[in-house]
């Protein structure tokens, strides 16, 4: 009887170390794949800052074009399809910089709380 005690123990030991090295593991890969996407939103998001600040400039020069064009003296709205394009371009340009910036941080907790999850799992082997 002692002897199956002891296998029995031994079983639910390893299945249990076992368990705890997978979830480990998988731990490790979902916190790897988190950093790969939030270095991947970081290049996204400097590309579209990139993109909208050159948008801004075009949306500016154009401005000054059809001010220097039009000779406008005084304060009045200018009405032009190229530059209501630019517009919604840049408009489109800052919600996706804004959604990005969302994902951002909504990643970053997923990685704090990942790696609590690890250093909890870590704790747990540790005393298994």
């Amino acid at each position: 009887m002692n002897y199956i005690t002891t296998y029995l123990n031994d079983i639910c030991k390893n299945t249990y170390e076992i368990g705890l090295k997978s979830y480990k593991e998988k731990l490790d890969l979902k916190l790897e794949s988190i950093e790969n996407y939030i270095a991947y939103l970081i290049e996204k998001k400097e590309r579209i800052r990139n993109m909208i600040d050159s948008l801004t400039l075009k949306l500016e020069n154009k401005y000054i074009d059809m001010i220097d064009y039009t000779h406008v003296n005084c304060a009045q709205e200018i009405k032009n399809n190229e530059i209501d394009s630019i517009k919604a371009m840049l408009n489109k340009m800052e919600a996706d910089y804004a959604r990005i910036e969302a994902d951002l941080s909504q990643q970053a907790e997923e990685k704090i709380n990942t790696e609590t999850e690890c250093d909890f799992i870590e704790r747990i082997s540790l005393v298994a």
